[in-house]
């Protein structure tokens, strides 16, 4: 089953919402976003134009090869432009705020044990009491950050939604709690800002109809966007193919192992040891099934990314036969009305379904797995 997320205008059923949808249509791209990205587009359309003209080989100048790899490296800068937002400012700071409460937790476990056996008053070094007031403060501390997540995470939701992701809180939660979380947001967030820029682009263009050389450049620039998003869809699934499934099966090859390993002990273990082995073994199954549940979620994400990919793929090849057009039609008006549903049609992604975590456990396990996986890359 797939969560469909529909970014394309619809037809409004009462006055409420064409007032809605007016004031949707006033929101354009965000300065920063325009003011970076458009640059990056026009030199891209520049380096596309000129392609076929250059020679396939050259010892000495430009040729395809190289041009071809300045337009590649130009196209990531452009897709991590896209990425920008308030919501992935929130994202990356959420992340901060859940990594120094984690090392604040660990700091906390070592001070109780620590604990254990300082003396009671000390002149020199830390007694229980120093100890006591320092774990107090931490806790404080952890206390705070929470309730600043929560806040975050608010805030977070409503700036998902806004861009057209109709999501419950536990599916935002599940989403934060995921490393494949971070690329679906992504996404969303490039086609958020696709959506606006090209409003924004379409706009221009109506308005510059009489100058075709104008309307041209533009569309151009439109035809580089969709290939921007597909760079971004390539970067996604090799983050999922060569990265997170690899770790993901490696952690469930390790636990399998040490499962192995637990079962061969208690075997052969004393009854005294029996209990504490059991209890590693239902931890060990535990882990093994989030590992599992972790790369089937995974592997749906993959597949809904491919889906949405080849869906672009049908759209970049009609938006590059209509750019073909453009420049050599003296008539812009008439190709930009036939290829108007293109404008239409690209604002449908879809995403795997975000099922809410069945218990408190399964999330926590999650959040491990998924710190695992970040770091796995750094």
């Amino acid at each position: 089953m797939w969560l469909g997320i529909v970014f394309c205008e619809r037809a409004c059923a009462s006055d409420a919402d064409a007032e809605r949808e007016a004031s949707r249509e006033q929101v354009t791209a965000p300065p920063i976003v325009w003011k970076r990205i458009i640059p990056e587009l026009e030199q891209i359309r520049r380096l596309e134009d000129q392609h076929d003209s250059l020679p396939r080989f050259s010892l000495f100048g430009t040729d395809r090869g190289n041009n071809r790899e300045k337009i590649d490296r130009i196209l990531a800068e452009a897709a991590e432009i896209l990425e920008i937002s308030e919501a992935s400012n929130l994202r990356a700071e959420i992340l901060v705020l859940e990594e120094e409460n984690s090392a604040s937790k660990e700091r906390i476990a070592d001070l109780k044990e620590k604990r254990i056996s300082a003396p009671n008053n000390a002149i020199f070094g830390e007694s229980v009491a120093k100890i006591d007031d320092q774990i107090d403060r931490m806790m404080e501390a952890v206390i705070e950050r929470e309730s600043e997540i929560e806040d975050k995470r608010r805030v977070f939701a409503n700036q998902v939604r806004s861009m057209g992701l109709d999501l419950s809180r536990d599916q935002i939660d599940f989403l934060l709690s995921t490393v494949v979380g971070d690329e679906v947001i992504d996404l969303a967030i490039a086609f958020y800002n696709i959506k606006l820029i090209t409003r924004d682009l379409e706009r221009l263009m109506s308005e510059s109809l009489e100058d075709i050389e104008i309307a041209r450049r533009y569309y151009g620039m439109y035809t580089v966007l969709l290939q921007s998003m597909d760079a971004l869809y390539e970067t996604s699934l090799q983050s999922i193919n060569d990265r997170y499934l690899i770790e993901i099966s490696g952690i469930v090859a390790r636990t399998q192992a040490l499962m192995t390993q637990t079962d061969q002990l208690i075997r052969r273990a004393e009854q005294k040891h029996r209990s504490a082995l059991q209890g590693n073994i239902r931890a060990q199954e535990f882990t093994l099934q989030a590992a599992n549940m972790y790369q089937e979620y995974l592997e749906q994400q993959r597949s809904g990314i491919q889906e949405a990919r080849r869906k672009l793929k049908k759209n970049l090849d009609v938006a590059g036969n209509t750019y073909e057009t453009v420049k050599i039609s003296g008539d812009l008006l008439q190709v930009m009305r036939t290829s108007g549903e293109l404008f239409e049609l690209l604002f449908d992604l879809h995403v795997p379904e975000l099922r809410p975590f069945e218990n408190i456990e399964m999330r926590r396990e999650f959040e491990k797995l998924t710190t695992r996986l970040r770091w796995s890359g750094r």
